[in-house]
């Protein structure tokens, strides 16, 4: 799913099989306001994933249509937005995607052991960071209930 001419830089941003979505939908990067409608609706109504293009870590800024695509699914589904946030790197763009949610008022729950750092914040102080606006917790805690 990475942008790069080159097979083997692409090789590198594959996400792998495990948490891989199925026909996703795509949010092209460089989508404006009515690409990101059109995204939302076809995502909602074929309940299908969305995989997001971006060109920068943080997605709300490596994506500029971000913010009007979550506000579309928000409106497809007739209720407020929350999410489940897994991923590589806790430290970057994982922890870019968390804040940025937070900021605007998304609950967010991050998965503690469905994270990965390149260590260039300890894990706790991340997570620290992350429980004061919202929840962190394990896949079999949120199982549990």
């Amino acid at each position: 799913m990475g942008r790069s001419h080159d097979s083997g830089e692409r090789e590198g941003a594959w996400i792998i099989p495990e948490i891989r979505p199925a026909d996703p939908v795509v949010l092209e990067f460089d989508a404006d306001h009515e690409a990101a409608i059109t995204v939302a609706r076809t995502a909602v109504s074929q309940a299908r994933p969305v995989f997001i293009q971006k060109t920068r870590f943080d997605v709300f800024t490596g994506n500029p249509a971000t913010e009007s695509f979550l506000a579309a699914v928000g409106e497809e589904l007739g209720r407020p937005l929350s999410f489940v946030v897994i991923g590589v790197a806790r430290d970057v763009c994982v922890t870019q995607a968390v804040d940025g949610m937070q900021a605007r008022g998304y609950p967010v729950t991050a998965l503690s052991d469905a994270t990965w750092g390149l260590g260039l914040e300890p894990e706790a102080v991340t997570l620290a960071r992350w429980a004061q606006k919202g929840r962190v917790t394990t896949l079999a805690e949120l199982r549990a209930g």
